[in-house]
């Protein structure tokens, strides 16, 4: 009799909740988790759910197939919190992995709440300026909402920790292309829910970006047309209350399964050997230690300012057999184009600095002499114009010299517009470079064709 009481409790508790977007958009952005009392805190209500301190394994036995007496509020509800998760692509999680509670509480808040991010404080890491932040308070506060927990604070991957805050790339722009959808739902023995669910794929964001789209009702694919599936999963949920019009849960678990296990990794490689296309030595160590770069942020997203802006090449710098990455980042402040060069050396990748063009586009060029095998670009030397050209550029020639990238000048226009003028004493190296001006610019690839066509193709598209 009392199971049944606690049951009858908990569905009273959720009936009748509207759940929160799952999409949110900047035009029609709506609360689904938290009622805010100031900066950083939250109202929360106990709920009358018996709830254990300890985590639920997901080996928990299971008391009760419920699927079928929860309403139709109550499963949207449950498919828009888990719809947070797959958004991030997110296969795997648990209320005790710090870093990943992290990564996606900045995930969560840069593509749902992206006006909670300050813009007062600013901070330099490897170079890269980070002007989005959000207070340690802040996060603890998130991480208490989604996990019921608190986390150790620290630095994970592209998301920085200084001085008491979080630091997060400059961006903006959307990228959630998955959603999540329950399959059948049973209550454990302590109150909790054991959740099945799969995940779907659509490359049509817009229908998509409204939680109270017809796609988060019922189970399954319910409502759904083409959308194809990425995996399927099991997720252990607690109930606890925070208000109307909330969410009203918090994760314990989370493991998703995609139905290919190569998804999200290179054509090719395997999770024993990650060699891409089956290649050892150094081929396969450069595109791994690449794609690990490429895919820790956020498939490329994040490796400028701008979502979805950068462009990806590969180009051998030094003539050492090893192509250095290329991240073109077109528009970076609005006023020069840089060129994010990183390289493979003694087993990791590093930084090594950018290549700049002035005037809002990078511009590299490939020189037509393979004793150069760095790239040439256009710089804009401004308050440098003369009667002759008012507008003069530079051409700098950067290579990298086994320790630190380098470049050198090689000639200006100074005097008249399109007449190169020899600077640098090396006399073959301005020779080369003028012989190679009608040289198209080099192939880059934007991220979301390098995500369309899979790493491994990427790779192909060099000689490497």
């Amino acid at each position: 009799m009392k199971k049944v009481i606690l049951l009858i409790a908990a569905l009273v508790l959720v009936a009748g909740v509207t759940a929160g977007t799952v999409f949110a958009v900047k035009k029609a952005r709506q609360k689904r988790e938290m009622e805010v009392t100031d900066e950083t805190g939250i109202t929360e209500i106990d709920t009358a759910v018996s709830r254990s301190d300890e985590p639920v394994s997901e080996e928990v036995q299971t008391e009760k197939d419920i699927s079928s007496s929860l309403d139709a509020s109550e499963i949207h509800m449950i498919n828009v919190f888990l719809s947070n998760f797959s958004e991030h692509k997110i296969d795997k999680i648990t209320n005790k992995d710090d870093a990943e509670i992290i990564r996606f509480i900045m995930l969560n808040l840069r593509f749902n709440y992206y006006d909670k991010f300050s813009n007062d404080y600013s901070a330099t890491f490897d170079g890269v300026a980070y002007n989005l932040s959000i207070s340690e308070e802040y996060l603890q506060e998130r991480a208490k909402r989604f996990f019921d927990t608190e986390v150790e604070n620290q630095s994970v991957d592209y998301i920085k920790y200084y001085n008491n805050r979080y630091y997060f790339p400059n961006a903006d722009g959307e990228n959630l292309f998955r959603f999540s959808k329950v399959t059948k739902i049973f209550r454990n023995e302590d109150g909790s829910l054991k959740v099945w669910f799969s995940v779907y794929e659509t490359s049509r964001f817009e229908d998509f970006a409204d939680s109270g789209s017809a796609v988060y009702y019922g189970l399954g694919s319910e409502n759904l047309t083409d959308e194809k599936e990425y995996g399927k999963g099991t997720a252990v949920l607690r109930e606890k209350y925070f208000g109307e019009n909330y969410a009203n849960y918090t994760l314990v678990s989370l493991n998703c399964n995609p139905n290919d296990s190569l998804r999200d990794i290179p054509q090719g490689v395997t999770s024993a050997s990650s060699s891409p296309n089956g290649l050892t030595g150094k081929s396969a160590a450069w595109k791994s230690a690449y794609y690990g770069l490429y895919k820790s942020q956020n498939y490329g997203e994040y490796l400028i300012g701008e979502p979805d802006e950068a462009k990806l090449g590969l180009k051998d710098l030094n003539n050492d057999g090893i192509p250095e990455l290329l991240v073109a980042d077109p528009w970076d402040s609005g006023t020069y184009g840089h060129g994010q060069i990183y390289t493979y050396s003694d087993g990791s990748v590093k930084y090594l600095g950018a290549s700049d063009s002035y005037g809002g586009q990078w511009w590299p060029h490939a020189v037509n002499n393979s004793d150069y095998p760095g790239l040439f670009t256009y710089y804009w030397n401004r308050g440098e114009g003369s009667e002759g050209n008012e507008m003069p550029f530079h051409i700098l020639y950067y290579y990298y010299d086994g320790a630190e990238l380098q470049y050198i000048d090689v000639a200006s226009d100074k005097e008249t517009s399109g007449e190169y003028e020899r600077i640098t004493a090396d006399v073959k190296l301005y020779n080369s470079v003028i012989n190679s001006l009608d040289n198209e610019e080099y192939k880059l690839f934007p991220v979301s064709d390098v995500r369309s066509m899979g790493w491994d193709s990427f790779c192909e598209k060099y000689e490497y």
